[in-house]
């Protein structure tokens, strides 16, 4: 992968706005409203916020797997171009975003080395990406378990699998939603451990959680409402965050939005 300049952002939010249509006709609901922030390399980002404060939404804008509705998102300083009218993005900017779901999102008929290798075919990486994929395995835990199927292993295996494929393109931004929301205490604490490894000179991590207890590894933590970044704190313990969360819901206005 092409060096990363180390003095701009990775990823560029400006005025970013999704909205979605009501089932019920045709009135919208707006899930991010007017968002504009930047990451920068080395940055583990937290974000937070009640149920429906449109902490995911905003995610998966910032990821290219959902288009804005108005604004725009940068990733190293190119707006996200998605492939045709489909809301995917192309291959190169694919190749430069990890993606880690909190269900997994796994193929159970196919081996761990398979999956892993699944994003490279889109990306057109796929030789690169083999050739590092030994030491991403060891790296993770997973060399035993290449050839398994997914459906063999248990939730925090899986879940490793997840990180390894969403490392395979060396991306330059890894997302993570709810990563350990599926799991128990002891695997939980092992991925959260993984997670802290990433961010480097060439990488940032940014994920939502409802952990507080894993918020509170991240280095610097966005607290959502109503779409909105409404407080922003560096590194912090969990029942700062809990308590800055608080004063959020006592000072702001009904949730409306989605999650």
């Amino acid at each position: 992968m092409p060096a990363i300049d180390s003095s701009q952002p990775l990823i560029r939010a400006t005025s970013v706005k999704k909205q979605f249509a009501l089932a019920t006709g045709g009135s919208t609901t707006t899930a991010v409203n007017d968002v504009t922030l930047s990451i920068g390399v080395n940055e583990f980002v937290a974000i937070v916020g009640s149920s429906g404060s449109g902490k995911s939404t905003l995610l998966y804008c910032l990821s290219g797997l959902e288009q804005v509705t108005s604004g725009e998102v940068e990733l190293l300083g190119e707006p996200l171009q998605y492939d045709g009218e489909s809301a995917v993005l192309s291959p190169r900017q694919s190749s430069r975003i990890g993606f880690i779901f909190q269900n997994y999102q796994l193929l159970k008929f196919l081996s761990v080395r398979e999956n892993i290798l699944l994003p490279a075919k889109y990306t057109h990486t796929y030789d690169a990406a083999a050739e590092r994929l030994p030491k991403l395995l060891e790296q993770l835990g997973l060399t035993e378990k290449a050839d398994a199927k997914v459906s063999e292993l248990s939730g925090g295996q899986q879940q490793r699998v997840a990180i390894a494929r969403a490392l395979v393109n060396e991306p330059a931004v890894v997302f993570a939603d709810e990563p350990t929301g599926a799991l128990d205490t002891k695997n939980a604490g092992e991925v959260a451990a993984i997670l802290e490894t990433i961010p480097n000179e060439q990488r940032s991590v940014v994920m939502v959680t409802h952990d507080l207890e894993m918020a509170a590894r991240a280095r610097r933590i966005l607290i959502l409402s109503d779409g909105k970044i409404v407080k922003e704190l560096g590194p912090s313990s969990a029942a700062t965050i809990l308590t800055e969360m608080r004063a959020v819901k006592q000072a702001g206005a009904p949730d409306e939005t989605r999650a």
